[in-house]
């Protein structure tokens, strides 16, 4: 049993423990300090992302037209994100037209017995959010440029283009 009444010694912690705490203490602020902030997107990612999403759309585009989605006893595109939203393609942020520091649209050219739309991705603030622009149409293929695409589904591409996988 204890005895309430004797002297209590001091709690020693050992010089290993000390310089072992300080260290840590040292490395956890060293890594706050080096490491790039990653509270927002980084272009490598927000890049990766604007790919996956239109590929995304070039799948729900699809669908949309093979299930004649909008129920018009036609089988032609959708002619916005909105369209894609409400058929329950796609989600609400990129039926916004917005996701991870980039912005998107999609234009449909006319009716008829062969698909042609166009939808880009464009960094909302290049340099920050992404270096490059994308597209992708009804081929299914996914395109990069420096240059911003024209909106045009029978528009060239720009001489710097290429396909990004």
């Amino acid at each position: 049993m204890i005895d309430p009444d004797a002297p209590q010694s001091e709690p020693t912690v050992s010089p290993r423990r000390l310089v072992g705490c300080a260290l840590a203490g040292v490395g956890v602020l060293l890594t706050v300090a080096l490491l790039p902030n990653h509270h927002g997107p980084t272009r490598a990612g927000s890049e990766a992302q604007a790919i996956t999403s239109l590929r995304a759309l070039s799948a729900a585009q699809l669908e949309f037209r093979d299930d004649d989605l909008d129920r018009d006893g036609v089988h032609d595109d959708a002619a916005s994100l909105a369209e894609l939203r409400q058929a329950g393609l796609i989600d609400d942020d990129l039926a916004a037209g917005l996701r991870r520091g980039y912005a998107f649209t999609l234009r449909a050219g006319p009716h008829g017995d062969v698909p042609r739309w166009i939808a880009v991705a464009s960094p909302e603030n290049p340099g920050v959010t992404g270096d490059r622009h994308f597209r992708v149409d009804a081929s299914g293929e996914v395109h990069a440029s420096t240059t911003r695409f024209a909106l045009d589904p029978d528009a060239p591409l720009p001489p710097d283009a290429a396909r990004a996988w």
